[in-house]
C-alpha cells in the first residue's frame, strides 16, 4: 500500500563533491525543537535530504501518529543522523522520514498543503490528496492539530484548553532531537547513508541502483517521467534551456502513461491509464525498468547504453535522447498519434479477475512491440491482432501464473515477452486459439500454466468486490468498439477517423463513408 507523502516537507538538495579538510569534522551540538519546524523557521531554511534520497512516501498514517505521540509522551525517538558539507548545509543522512513526520505536522501538510502545492506546481495526484486526508483525520482526531498544542503555550491560562493538550504542550516545548554528526568529505558520507539503510534492510536492491545510477540519463529520464516534471529538480544543474525541455518532455510522457488518475473503482474502461498509478510503490521500479528497455531498443552499441545507464549526464542533452524516445514508445503503445496502436489498456494492463493493475505487463508489452517493430513484424501483427486479444481474453489468468512462477516486475518480463511472442507467432502460422492453447501447455517454458477449470477455487454467496470488477470488465469488454481494420478493440482516447473510401479515390467527409480505426491501422497498415 502507498503511503503518505511527505517528500515535499524537506528539501533535496546536492552533495558538495570535495577533499576532507581537517575543518570537516561534523557539527556541533545544539538542539531543534518541534516549533522551529514552522514554515518560515530556521529548520526548513537549513536542512537537506540528499539528492540521493528516496521519496518520503512509505509511511502510512498510523506510523506517523505514533512517532509524534511518542515524541510528546517523552518516550524514545531514535537519533537523526547528519553530516555539514563545507558551506554549511546540513544533510539527514537518516532520519528524514521520522523529521519529515513532525514537519508536515507542524504545518499541516501531509502532501497537500502549501509546501506540498508548490514542490509540485500545483499538480498533486488524486491518491495523493486522498492519503493526505485521511492522515490529517488521523493524527487531528488520535492527538490534536499541532495548532491546539501552540495555542496552549501561548495562553495565558489552561482554560479551555485540553490537560492532555497542556501538559504534551510543555514537553514539546523543552524536548529537542538528538543527533549524531558523520565526519568526513561528501563520498564518505554517501557511503555512510548507504550503509545505514542497509542495515536496517529499508532499501532495496533496485532502490540501491536508482540512488547510484541518480545522475545518469536513464534514471534523471525516468523522474522527470514519474512526477510530469515537477518535484525535485534532479536536472537542475544542466542549463535553463535543457531544464525547460526536460520538463515539457517529462510532462507530455507522463500525459501519455498516468493519465486520467487511476480509480479506485472501475467503472469506465475509457478511463484507464496504461501505467497504473504513479504514486504506488512499484511505480519507480517499474518506470526505472522501462526505460532500460527503451534505451536497448533505441541505442542498440553496448557502449552507447552503457553511458546512458552508467554515466552521469553532464550538460542533460542524452536525457533529453532518452525522453524523446520513451515518448515515441509510449505513443506508439497508446495515444491519438498517427503511430499509435492504441492498445486497449484493460485487454493488455489489468487483472480481469481483480481489476488490479499489472506492472510486469506494462514491461513486457513494450519489450513485445520493440521486438515486432525491430523485426519489421508490426504489419504482421495487425493481421492476427484480433485473434491475439481473443486469446488475452480468454487466458488473461494465465498473466497472474506466470508471475507467481517466475517473480514479480522484472523477474518475469522476459518470459512474459516470451508468451507474447509464441502467441504471436503461432497463429501468423496460422494456427487456432485452441491449437495456441495446447502447444503452450506442453511447451517447456510454460507447461506449469492451468486452464482455469483445473484451478480451485473456493466461491461464495456474495460477490466481492474482485468478482464484481470481474463482472464489469467481462461485460464491458463485450460490448466496446472495435476497429474497423483489424476489427480488435479500440480505446475512444486511442482511435481515429477513417475514410471508408479514401480521399484520393474520391471518398468524401460524409458520416457515411466514416468509421473509428486504431490510428496506426488507418494512417499505416491500410495504406
Amino acid at each position: 500500500m502507498s503511503g503518505v507523502n511527505l517528500d515535499a516537507m524537506i528539501t533535496k538538495d546536492d552533495f558538495e563533491i570535495v577533499e576532507f579538510t581537517e575543518d570537516d569534522r561534523g557539527g556541533s551540538n545544539f538542539t531543534i525543537r518541534v516549533m522551529d519546524m514552522e514554515v518560515d523557521g530556521w529548520f526548513l531554511a537549513t536542512y537537506r535530504k540528499p539528492d540521493f534520497q528516496r521519496e518520503t512516501v512509505k509511511w502510512n498514517k498510523e506510523t506517523i501518529c505514533g512517532l509524534i505521540e511518542n515524541f510528546l509522551d517523552e518516550d524514545l525517538i531514535p537519533a537523526i543522523i547528519l553530516w555539514r558539507s563545507p558551506s554549511g548545509k546540513v544533510f539527514i543522512l537518516d532520519g528524514a522520514h521520522r523529521l519529515s513526520a513532525f514537519v508536515a505536522w507542524v504545518n499541516d501538510d501531509y502532501g497537500d498543503g502549501p509546501i506540498s502545492k508548490q514542490f509540485y506546481d500545483d499538480s498533486i495526484p488524486i491518491r495523493q490528496r486522498e492519503l493526505a486526508e485521511k492522515a490529517r483525520k488521523y493524527i487531528n482526531k488520535k492527538i490534536g492539530p499541532y495548532s491546539d498544542y501552540k495555542r496552549a503555550l501561548s495562553a495565558k491560562n489552561n482554560s479551555g484548553i485540553k490537560p492532555d493538550v497542556y501538559l504534551r504542550a510543555k514537553r514539546m516545548a523543552s524536548r529537542g532531537f538528538e543527533f549524531q554528526w558523520v565526519r568526513g568529505d561528501a563520498r564518505k558520507a554517501e557511503q555512510s547513508f548507504i550503509r545505514i539503510n542497509k542495515k536496517s534492510v529499508t532499501i532495496s536492491d533496485p532502490e540501491l541502483v536508482i540512488l547510484k545510477t541518480r545522475k545518469t540519463p536513464a534514471t534523471i529520464a525516468m523522474r522527470a517521467i514519474l512526477r510530469g516534471g515537477t518535484g525535485f529538480k534532479y536536472w537542475g544543474n544542466f542549463d535553463n534551456i535543457v531544464q525547460n525541455e526536460i520538463e515539457t518532455l517529462g510532462e507530455e510522457a507522463f500525459l501519455l502513461l498516468y493519465t486520467p488518475p487511476l480509480q479506485a473503482h472501475i467503472r469506465s474502461l475509457d478511463q484507464l491509464p496504461v501505467a497504473g498509478n504513479n504514486y504506488a510503490q512499484p511505480s519507480l521500479h517499474l518506470l526505472f525498468e522501462t526505460v532500460q528497455i527503451i534505451i536497448d531498443h533505441y541505442f542498440p552499441r553496448d557502449e552507447i547504453q552503457e553511458d546512458l545507464k552508467l554515466l552521469e549526464d553532464l550538460e542533460g542533452f542524452k536525457t533529453v535522447d532518452v525522453l524523446k524516445n520513451c515518448i515515441k514508445t509510449f505513443k506508439r503503445i497508446n495515444s491519438n498519434s498517427t503511430s499509435s496502436l492504441g492498445l486497449h489498456p484493460a485487454v493488455y494492463f489489468y487483472n480481469h479477475k481483480t481489476g488490479r493493475y499489472q506492472p510486469t505487463t506494462f514491461m513486457s508489452v513494450t519489450s513485445f512491440m520493440l521486438y515486432l517493430d525491430k523485426g519489421g513484424l508490426l504489419n504482421d501483427f495487425i493481421k492476427v491482432r484480433e485473434v491475439f486479444e481473443e486469446f488475452l481474453i480468454n487466458y488473461n489468468y494465465f498473466i497472474e501464473q506466470i508471475v507467481l512462477k517466475f517473480g514479480s516486475q522484472t523477474r518475469s518480463v522476459e518470459h512474459m515477452k516470451n508468451f507474447y511472442i509464441e502467441i504471436f507467432n503461432s497463429l501468423s502460422a496460422g494456427y487456432s486459439v485452441d491449437d495456441v492453447l495446447s502447444y503452450l501447455l506442453t511447451s517447456s517454458e510454460f507447461n506449469f500454466l492451468k486452464p482455469n477449470h483445473e484451478l480451485s477455487q473456493k466461491i461464495g454467496s456474495c460477490f466481492t468486490k474482485n468478482t464484481k470488477n470481474s463482472i464489469f470488465i467481462k461485460e464491458t469488454l463485450s460490448s466496446t468498439v472495435k476497429c474497423k481494420i483489424c476489427n480488435s478493440l479500440i480505446q475512444p482516447k486511442a482511435s481515429s477517423f477513417d475514410h471508408k473510401i479514401r480521399v484520393r479515390d474520391g471518398g468524401l467527409g460524409v458520416a457515411d463513408n466514416g468509421q473509428l480505426a486504431h490510428p496506426y491501422c488507418n494512417s499505416i497498415f491500410k495504406n
